[in-house]
């Protein structure tokens, strides 16, 4: 039976900038460096509020989280506090991605219609798998974008399921200048058309 781990609770005050900045938490003691490095943003950066969580083989190892939720401080930051996130998905379909190459379920040479064929339409048929990743061949800043305001457009990039039918839909795109490792992730939409190409492989799996 795994050990269990001895949190230790966080409840100390930065000051910097003219405020105190509350820091509050658990976190394992060995993983005290974190904490430290966590705090140290408030002292010699413009940090207002913040968290951090990390967890080893299931088991949380630190949790804290300090500040304020808003420019003005006046909202304390809380265990549950909600921000946006920026760029989140391609870390995590990165990880997805790169296993099904490692374990020879996606050939990152073939064409992505192999995996999704709605995806050959419009001149698609002959993007490979790996430019999915790279800058020029697959980024929904197209032609059909400047149709639509900018609220709008924004809008749509934030609708997961309108991002997948431009991308499907839309034509024009171009081999990029230089193969690239498929590991590469430098397109706006990269990360949802990834997670895509892991779900269209799960379904086949499935079938």
């Amino acid at each position: 039976m795994p050990r269990a781990i001895a949190l230790t609770t966080l409840n100390e005050t930065v000051e910097a900038r003219g405020a105190a900045f509350p820091i509050h938490g658990v976190y394992e003691a060995s993983y005290r460096a974190v904490v430290d490095a966590f705090m140290e943003n408030y002292r010699v950066e413009d940090e207002t509020g913040s968290s951090c969580s990390v967890i080893k083989n299931g088991k949380v190892v630190v949790d804290i989280w300090a500040g304020f939720a808003d420019r003005e401080r006046t909202r304390a930051w809380e265990k549950h506090s909600t921000v946006c996130m920026m760029s989140v998905a391609k870390g995590v379909t990165s990880i997805g991605f790169n296993m099904l190459v490692d374990r020879g379920l996606i050939d990152v040479d073939a064409p992505v219609a192999r995996y999704w064929p709605e995806f050959a339409q419009n001149g698609k048929a002959g993007i490979k798998v790996r430019w999915v990743r790279v800058r020029g061949a697959l980024s929904t800043r197209c032609s059909r974008w400047p149709e639509i305001g900018l609220r709008s457009r924004r809008a749509r990039l934030a609708d997961p399921h309108r991002q997948i039918h431009v991308a499907t839909d839309q034509g024009g795109y171009q081999e990029p200048p230089v193969e690239s490792n498929p590991v590469t992730v430098v397109t706006p939409t990269s990360g949802r058309l990834s997670a895509t190409l892991v779900h269209a492989q799960q379904q086949e799996c499935r079938s």
